[in-house]
């Protein structure tokens, strides 16, 4: 999943969450407690799966990453270490290191 489908699925929860609670013909309506919970609820459950799906597909690794770059493998466990620290992205797996897809153009310095 990328992250355009990703925003789309969100969007798509959000909207129908919407229409189960406030029909289009309804001029002006209350919404219960419980059936907002139980709806948000399920906004939620949804909107969870599709992060999950999106973060985890998106997934690369070092090697893919350094191939991608022109890098050693080498180099950017050095750099990821570093922008670990200070940005918080990426994490390490046993002993690889994985990014987001959106979080690969940050890992290099500019002119590097």
């Amino acid at each position: 999943m990328d992250r355009h489908t990703f925003e789309l699925t969100v969007s798509r929860e959000i909207r129908q969450a919407l229409e189960e609670l406030l029909p289009l013909q309804t001029q002006a309506g209350s919404v219960s407690r419980d059936n907002l919970r139980r709806q948000l609820q399920v906004v939620s459950e949804h909107v969870q799966t599709a992060a999950r799906a999106y973060y985890l597909e998106g997934l690369v690794t070092v090697d893919e990453v350094a191939d991608e770059l022109g890098v050693s493998s080498e180099h950017l466990c050095e750099l990821a270490r570093q922008r670990y620290a200070h940005y918080g992205i990426g994490r390490k797996f046993g002993d690889t290191w994985v990014w987001a897809q959106d979080e690969v153009e940050v890992i290099l310095p500019h002119g590097e």
